[in-house]
């Protein structure tokens, strides 16, 4: 090789060199993308003596050890002071540089304040230390196309910031040292703004589902055979159709409910809308109006006017003394009957008109009061009635309910126009 003007094995640049550290040479050949420096140290001699002044130095990594292609970018070193011949540089190749693949390094060196550098040669091969070969060569295999691979049976599990893993049943664990409300994770972001991210699930080599998020219109989609559940930017979520629509929550199909649903927004169905055990949060007040023509005689042989003149009201016929009306009542089960307001005629005091609420089991005969009004002989009064203290629920399986209406001398004074019923029931009736 040619130095200083003179050629000959008395000028010559004896160089071997190495990684920094064990670890940094895994990492080399572990994660091709991250940057990856190393010490250089080398001999210079000048006809057959150590060199101690001032020398500028650049180093250049290759693909062979003559031709190739040259990788990363070029280092330069300037000023580097030899000590009895040996200098010593730190080189920096760039990312991308060590994929595991053969790498060679050329050094060109200038006494300070000359003109250009002497190209030394031969190149010099780039060897990894013992332990970061072995990485290389017995954990990770590079499979090309970008794509490196573990060797199965000596790297199992992957472990980020931590030494064991969380379960034992993950193979990928990341620990981020993260302070208390601060996010701590990772991204998967693709090159392109309307490109779709996504974290999938397989099983023998066969996709079951993935989620992931469109780049065009920023939907996150959970993904099983199909698009199944959608989230859309502004939080509406669709269950088998796109979540595109202005309602919170939209559902393609029918939906089903098992346990208690509560909720203060109005749920809007477009098809059948079914729940088993669906219960208010509190209880909700009902009516129930029966309206003149409701009622008939109890006894068919009583002579009744209903629906009389224009007035629409329920009375028997003057010629009978004591006699009754009656009308049915259809009440959801669990009801609880907590008012009764008759909207009634009576013409004294001493002949009022009475009003009852009645429960009547269906295997014996018992009369069970819920209800009791008694008029103050007001023509057109409404009149207030009395709840029993002893008033269960409504049950229509062992019990039926019915209004009766009764006068001791019935008179065209007494009428009943209606009578609500107001109740409470703790689920959908």
């Amino acid at each position: 090789m040619r130095y200083g003007g003179e050629m000959d094995r008395a000028s010559k640049l004896r160089t071997y060199c190495w990684m920094v550290g064990v670890m940094a040479c895994a990492a080399a050949a572990t994660s091709p993308a991250v940057a990856q420096s190393f010490v250089y140290q080398g001999e210079l001699r000048v006809a057959g003596q150590p060199v101690t002044t001032a020398h500028d130095l650049t180093f250049r990594v290759w693909t062979a050890a003559s031709g190739g292609l040259p990788v990363g970018v070029q280092t330069t070193v300037s000023g580097v002071v030899p000590v009895d011949g040996v200098l010593t540089a730190t080189v920096a190749p760039g990312d991308g540089v060590f994929t595991g693949a053969e790498r060679w390094l050329e050094v060109s060196v200038r006494a300070v304040g000359q003109p250009s550098f002497t190209t030394l040669s031969p190149r010099q091969r780039i060897a990894a230390t013992p332990y970061a070969s072995r990485s290389l060569s017995e954990r990770w295999t590079d499979l090309g196309n970008g794509s490196l691979t573990n060797v199965d049976g000596v790297v199992q599990r992957v472990l980020i910031n931590r030494d064991t893993p969380v379960t034992g049943a993950d193979y990928f664990a990341v620990y981020t040292p993260t302070l208390q409300q601060q996010f701590g994770g990772m991204y998967i972001d693709t090159a392109a703004g309307d490109g779709l991210p996504f974290y999938g699930y397989a099983t023998g080599g066969s996709v079951r589902a993935y989620h992931y998020v469109d780049g065009t219109n920023g939907v996150w989609w959970l993904y099983n055979s199909g698009n199944r559940v959608g989230v859309s930017t502004a939080g509406n979520v669709g269950i088998g159709t796109a979540p595109l629509s202005t309602r919170r929550v939209q559902v393609a199909g029918t939906v089903g409910v098992d346990g208690i649903v509560t909720t203060t927004s109005d749920v809007v169905s477009f098809g059948t809308l079914r729940g088993a055990g669906v219960e208010y949060n509190v209880p909700q007040q009902r009516y129930l109006a029966l309206g003149a023509e409701a009622f008939h005689a109890a006894d068919t042989a009583t002579p009744g006017v209903f629906g009389e003149g224009p007035d629409f009201l329920a009375r028997l016929d003057p010629s009978v003394g004591f006699g009754e009306m009656v009308a049915p009542v259809l009440l959801p089960d669990g009801a609880i009957v907590n008012s009764m307001t008759c909207y009634v005629g009576g013409p004294t005091a001493g002949n009022p008109l009475r009003v009852e609420l009645q429960a009547r089991p269906h295997t014996v005969v018992q009369i069970e009061v819920l209800a009791d009004a008694t008029t103050t002989g007001q023509t057109g009064a409404s009149v207030a009635g009395t709840v029993g203290s002893q008033n269960s629920p409504i049950s229509n399986q062992t019990r039926s309910y019915c209004l009766r209406v009764r006068a001791t001398d019935w008179t065209t004074s007494h009428f009943v126009r209606a009578i609500v019923i107001g109740y409470t029931v703790g689920k959908p009736d």
